[in-house]
């Protein structure tokens, strides 16, 4: 009975870890001047919807049982469009933050382990004793691979470095036009944790996406392939799959990988409203189910998206969406229907 009762008291410590790193989260937020985006707990999530036609912004609930295995409650953060000014947004969070949390932790988790050492070295003499002790190891444990990550991700020639560099070249339309796509990162992305991989593939994708550059999405693409979504939330699967989907339908036509892709997360690619989530839709009815009706639709819902006061949508992507959306609906336009 002892050992379920510490190994209870060991979840029941992991899932307090989860909550104080998203408090943490949330402080370290604010401190930037940032609003709480959304609250993911198990299958349940909390999330301001910028794309409601009656209260954009407004708190809504969804329910997945693909989040299921997201035990831990994890949280986002953007920039509040009522309290940010356009130039803050341009303004980077404080350097070495992404340190200081990870020390915070790492005091934190050492703090628990003592208090489960003391627990152990004074003897265990009953069932709360039990709890008490998994608990604190879950504590610690928790807060100490979250402290690796982050020490991980803090470092100067890190991955997070090249993002960043993507980031800042890609900041304002005079900088995105004289930035050059550097050569993917192999050697710091290779031996990179899952989750630095994901970003920094992304972001590349992204930025080829904003240069035209066809050879630096395709390779973006093809470690995101090679990446897969194994262990990954169901964000991260979505990050994965909405890029690869998007990318087979338009920049490199392939129905069935396209199809593939689509299926693997149809319904966060469905309920995707911004004007990016639109643009692909609509690209895909048009280019892979030639239904040039569907696609003028999703267009049209793409256009506009661009009104919604979206603060995660900064104006270099915006004026990309509109020129994409405009492309399409100008070939919608000009082609006559077969």
């Amino acid at each position: 009975m002892s050992y379920i009762f510490m190994i209870l008291g060991l979840i029941a410590g992991a899932f307090a870890a989860g909550c104080i790193v998203s408090l943490v989260g949330y402080i370290e937020g604010r401190i930037k001047g940032l609003t709480l985006q959304s609250l993911t707990f198990m299958a349940l999530r909390w999330e301001r919807d910028y794309y409601d036609k009656e209260r954009p912004g407004r708190w809504k609930c969804s329910f997945s049982v693909r989040r299921l295995g997201q035990f831990f409650p994890t949280i986002t953060m953007a920039p509040d469009p009522s309290k940010i000014k356009a130039e803050d947004k341009k303004k980077e969070g404080p350097k070495g933050s992404t340190l200081a949390v990870s020390i915070i932790f790492v005091i934190l988790a050492l703090a628990a382990f003592g208090v489960g050492l003391y627990i152990a070295v004074k003897g265990i003499e009953g069932l709360k004793e039990c709890f008490i002790l998994g608990a604190m190891c879950g504590v610690s444990a928790y807060l100490l691979v979250l402290a690796w990550i982050g020490f991980g991700m803090s470092g100067r020639n890190g991955l997070l470095r090249k993002i960043q560099e993507l980031a800042v070249g890609t900041a304002d339309e005079s900088k995105l036009e004289s930035f050059v796509i550097p050569p993917f990162a192999h050697e710091e992305y290779d031996p990179a944790q899952t989750v630095m991989k994901l970003r920094y593939a992304t972001v590349y994708f992204t930025v080829a996406e904003f240069k035209n550059d066809l050879p630096a999405m395709t390779e973006a693409a093809h470690e995101l392939m090679a990446l897969g979504t194994t262990g990954l939330s169901e964000s991260g699967k979505f990050a994965v799959d909405t890029v690869l989907f998007s990318f087979f339908s338009f920049r490199k036509i392939d129905p069935e990988q396209a199809e593939k892709y689509y299926q693997r997360s149809r319904r966060s690619i469905d309920n995707d409203k911004d004007c990016n989530g639109r643009r692909k839709l609509a690209y895909y009815a048009f280019f892979i189910k030639k239904d040039r009706e569907l696609a003028r639709k999703y267009a049209q819902e793409g256009l506009d998206a661009l009104r919604a006061p979206d603060p995660r949508m900064g104006i270099v992507q915006r004026n990309f969406e509109e020129k994409m959306l405009r492309y399409l609906i100008s070939r919608l336009d000009e082609e006559p229907e077969n």
